[in-house]
C-alpha cells in the first residue's frame, strides 16, 4: 500500500462512521442523552486550532508561489485557505475576548465557509474553462487579495454580531432553515472543488493537488456531520470535528508534499552548475 492509498483511510473511515450514524441514529433526538459528552472550555474548541494553522500554513505557501509565479489559481486558492483558516480561529477569539450568543459564533462560521468554499469554487471553474492566467505586480496583488479576504471576514463578523441577517440559531429550536441552506451550499462548493482539483491530478499526478483536494472533501463531510447532527456533544458533532481533523492533516501532507518539491528541485539546480 502506497502513501496515497494509505491516506485515502482516514477519511473512508470517517465516510463510513458517516453512514452508520445516519442508518441508525437519524434524526439524533432519538440518541440517548447518555451518550453525548460536551467537553469543557478551553478544551470545546481546542480541536479547530490544529486546522487553523494548516490553513494559515497553506496560504503562506500558495502566497509564496503567487509571487513567483503570477498565477492567478495559486492566488484565489491562499485566500479561500486564508479565509477558512480565519474562519476557525475568530469564534475561539470572540468567546475568549467577550461574551457570545451561539448565534452570533454559528453565523460566522457558517459564512465564513461559505466564502472559502467559493473561492475554491472559482478556482475550479476558471481551471476547466481556461488555462491559469498571471497578472503582473503580483506582491501589489498578494497584499490586496489578502487584505480583502481578512476584510470579508471582519465584516462577516460585524454583519453576524449586528443581527442584520437572519438568525442562524434560535433558543431550544436550535439551528434555523436559514443556517441549514447556507452550510448546505458550502458542502456542495467544497465537494465540487474537491472532485475538480482531484480530476486535475488524474492529469498531473501532482500530489499537492491529490492531498489538498482530500482536504477539501474532509471538511465537505465535516460540515455534513455538523448540518445533520443537533446535540452539541453528540456523535455528529464529534465525527464533524474528527474530519475536520483529518482536513487538516491533508492540507499539512499537501503542504509538506510542496516544501519536498522545491527542495529536491534546488538540490536538482545545486547539481547542475
Amino acid at each position: 500500500m502506497n502513501r496515497r492509498q494509505f491516506g485515502l483511510l482516514p477519511i473512508l473511515l470517517a465516510s463510513c462512521a458517516l453512514v452508520v450514524l445516519v442508518s441508525f441514529f437519524y434524526p439524533e433526538s432519538v440518541l440517548p442523552r447518555g451518550l453525548t459528552y460536551v467537553m469543557p472550555a478551553p478544551l470545546s474548541y481546542s480541536y479547530s486550532y490544529f486546522p487553523f494553522l494548516a490553513a494559515i500554513a497553506t496560504s503562506l505557501f500558495f502566497a509564496r508561489g503567487f509571487v513567483k509565479s503570477g498565477s492567478v489559481g495559486l492566488a484565489a486558492l491562499g485566500i479561500g485557505s486564508l479565509v477558512m483558516g480565519a474562519g476557525l480561529l475568530l469564534p475561539q477569539v470572540i468567546v475568549y475576548l467577550a461574551p457570545a450568543n451561539a448565534n452570533e459564533l454559528m453565523g460566522i462560521s457558517s459564512l465564513v465557509f461559505l466564502t472559502s468554499g467559493t473561492l475554491f469554487a472559482a478556482f475550479s471553474t476558471l481551471s476547466l474553462l481556461t488555462a491559469d492566467r498571471t497578472a503582473k505586480l503580483s506582491f501589489g496583488l498578494l497584499i490586496l487579495g489578502y487584505a480583502g479576504g481578512l476584510a470579508l471576514v471582519a465584516l462577516i463578523a460585524v454583519a453576524a454580531s449586528s443581527n442584520i441577517l437572519p438568525p442562524f440559531f434560535m433558543p431550544v429550536k436550535g439551528p434555523t432553515l436559514f443556517r441549514e441552506e447556507v452550510i448546505g451550499v458550502s458542502i456542495i462548493l467544497y465537494g465540487y472543488s474537491s472532485l475538480v482539483i482531484f480530476e486535475r491530478y488524474r492529469g498531473t499526478r501532482d500530489d499537492i493537488l491529490f492531498w489538498f483536494s482530500l482536504g477539501l472533501a474532509a471538511t465537505a463531510l465535516s460540515f455534513l456531520a455538523a448540518l445533520l447532527g443537533i446535540l452539541p456533544g453528540g456523535p455528529y458533532s464529534w465525527l464533524s470535528r474528527a474530519s475536520l481533523i483529518v482536513g487538516g492533516v491533508y492540507f499539512t501532507a499537501a503542504l509538506l508534499t510542496a516544501y519536498k518539491s522545491v527542495a529536491s528541485s534546488t538540490v536538482e539546480l545545486d547539481g547542475s552548475t
